[in-house]
C-alpha cells in the first residue's frame, strides 16, 4: 500500500547505456566473482584485469562529469 502522505518521492525517465570499453567482455570473459588466492588476497592478474575494464569506465565516467562543469 503506498502512502500518500510523502512528498519527497521522485519519478523520472532515464536512458542507460552499455559501451564495451577497450573489449571489457573480451577482457572479463571467464572471470567469476572477486577471485581470492590462499593467502585472502586478490591475485594480480585479476587486479590487472580490472585496471583496464573497470579503470576505462572510471576514467569515462571522470571525463564526462568534468565535460559538464
Amino acid at each position: 500500500m503506498v502512502n500518500e502522505t510523502r512528498s519527497n518521492i521522485h519519478f523520472a525517465n532515464y536512458a542507460v547505456g552499455f559501451v564495451d570499453l577497450l573489449g571489457q567482455r573480451s577482457l572479463l570473459q571467464g572471470q567469476g566473482l572477486l577471485p581470492r588466492s590462499p593467502d585472502g588476497t586478490i591475485p594480480e592478474s585479476f587486479m590487472q584485469t580490472a585496471k583496464q575494464t573497470i579503470g576505462a569506465t572510471l576514467d569515462m565516467h571522470q571525463a564526462c562529469i568534468s565535460g559538464l562543469s
